[in-house]
């Protein structure tokens, strides 16, 4: 369901199936006891992360607003999190995390997103799983080096999980020559208009000229 990778949509999300589902939160996060800690709720974020990194201009919210969500979760800053279900958050006196979250709206939403109704299946295989790098190697100083690094194959959006082009958005049709193009630098899949020039590109293992989209053309012909 699309609305679910909306801002608010995803706030519907955590509340139905994590807060009023009654999660443990307290007890997970080792609050209580360390035998009880498990990282479940992290694990569900990472995984999130993992279908926006394939699917980028399909969530409404960018990694920041993970990142955010989580910091939230684990720190006890608000009452959303707090103890494990809501009749006892009921008594806490603490902020609210969507309040938190929707004063920051203009920073964590992707400028990038757009409506896509078509369901997205993305790529389980162990060889498409990133590191998320947003959250646990931010503090050191060598990510900087990891982030620019990239040599490793590029994520392919699968053809089947894609009907419109990334760009213009209009459907690919065979029988009008409204073929699928992936582009070679970011993945995504674009019409013959809109992927349609070539070139080099070393830091992706790519030293002969490979088709890319008009978008990341620019992106790497423009770059100092």
């Amino acid at each position: 369901d699309p609305y679910y990778r909306t801002y608010p949509g995803f706030q519907v999300l955590i509340e139905r199936e994590w807060l009023s589902f009654g999660h443990r939160f307290h007890d997970r996060l080792g609050k209580a006891h360390p035998s009880q800690r498990s990282p479940i709720f992290l694990l569900f974020l990472d995984a999130v992360h993992q279908i926006l990194v394939q699917f980028p201009d399909v969530f409404e919210f960018t990694q920041d607003y993970l990142t955010v969500l989580c910091d939230l979760f684990s720190s006890g800053w608000t009452t959303t999190f707090l103890r494990n279900c809501p009749q006892e958050r009921s008594s806490a006196d603490r902020l609210q995390l969507w309040d938190v979250l929707d004063a920051m709206r203009t920073d964590l939403t992707n400028g990038r997103y757009y409506l896509n109704t078509n369901p997205i299946i993305p790529r389980v295989s162990l060889r498409h799983i990133v590191l998320w790098r947003e959250y646990f190697l931010r503090f050191d100083w060598w990510r900087e080096t990891l982030a620019e690094d990239r040599q490793g194959p590029v994520v392919w959006v699968p053809d089947h999980a894609v009907q419109n082009c990334h760009l213009c958005h209009e459907r690919f049709n065979a029988l009008k020559f409204k073929r699928k193009h992936h582009c070679r630098s970011c993945g995504n899949i674009f019409c013959g208009n809109c992927a349609s020039k070539r070139i080099c590109i070393p830091l992706k293992n790519y030293t002969t000229p490979v088709l890319v989209c008009d978008k990341c053309y620019q992106e790497h012909t423009t770059s100092p």
